[in-house]
């Protein structure tokens, strides 16, 4: 059953305010998803603290949760309507779509990170001893990302593509270590398999999957989300998913980077430097070259 047909059913058990707000999601879900919790009051013609005990009373955490899930059920709805490519589609029609389509996975997937959960990663990430990270296709492109960023800051993470590479790190790996693991679906065969010889092995584990019941998600420790991708089921290229999850490495790193700015902020300096002078002597080299 979707959301919007829970809500359409629990009318009935409803107070005649509460029916408002229930009414007004069924019939415009697309508003509710770009709506704070004030905006979304003053629509339905209820107040905001009537709204907050809506989704508490029917058994959502909050709004930001509520339209994760009304916004996956929007999506595959999408999906089965739209195909990401059609045939001699207008130019500006497909620029237009994949701009809408981004902007809205970039701002769900900025209401499922809290404070709390980014502020815990950072600190497992500050105190780990070793750092591994395990992603495959599309996801290793994300686990390059994290480790070329944090590089700067003098943390090195190991990342794997390959499960015979990473299993015998797994293996070795101590309960001071972090263990990383990034999958889209949640669902990636080799994935969810290291990830239960984490759990054996009471490691720390992070995992980075889209906002939806997955096994991956459910092993490990700590939990990162995206929203749902709207993308077709055909697709080109896991454009949103990957958008929303370079988003989500973005937000940790910055953070990361302000709450340990002090010792942060000595290596970024030095390997800036570093690289200027590479440039710079490169630059020199060639110039002499070119005289001689």
């Amino acid at each position: 059953m979707s959301i919007i047909q829970e809500v359409s059913l629990l009318r009935t058990d409803l107070t005649k305010v509460e029916r408002k707000i229930a009414s007004y999601i069924v019939d415009y879900p697309e508003l509710v998803l770009k709506q704070n919790v004030a905006e979304l009051a003053t629509a339905a013609g209820a107040s905001a603290a009537t709204v907050i005990r809506f989704f508490q009373k029917n058994g959502y955490s909050n709004l930001a949760q509520f339209k994760l899930l009304l916004a996956s059920d929007l999506a595959i709805t999408k999906r089965r309507t739209n195909d990401d490519v059609k045939p001699h589609s207008d130019y500006d029609i497909v620029k237009q779509k994949l701009l809408n389509n981004s902007i809205e996975s970039l701002q769900q997937t900025s209401d499922t990170l809290t404070k709390e959960s980014v502020m815990a990663i950072i600190k497992k990430i500050h105190d780990a001893q070793q750092i591994y990270l395990f992603g495959l296709g599309a996801s290793s492109l994300v686990a390059e990302n994290i480790t070329q960023k944090w590089a700067r800051l003098g943390i090195q993470f190991s990342s794997f593509q390959e499960i015979n590479l990473f299993l015998p790190a797994l293996e070795t790996a101590t309960k001071n270590d972090l263990i990383w693991f990034i999958s889209n679906s949640g669902s990636t065969p080799e994935i969810v398999w290291a990830a239960k010889i984490a759990k054996e092995k009471q490691l720390t584990t992070v995992s980075l999957t889209k906002y939806d019941a997955n096994p991956l998600a459910d092993l490990t420790e700590l939990r990162l989300h995206t929203a749902t991708p709207l993308e077709a089921k055909i697709r080109s290229a896991a454009t949103n998913s990957l958008l929303s999850q370079f988003l989500v490495v973005d937000i940790i790193y910055y953070f990361y980077l302000s709450q340990y700015y002090d010792e942060s902020n000595d290596n970024i300096t030095r390997t800036h430097q570093i690289i200027e002078r590479y440039h710079q002597e490169t630059l020199n080299n060639k110039n002499q070259s070119n005289q001689g």
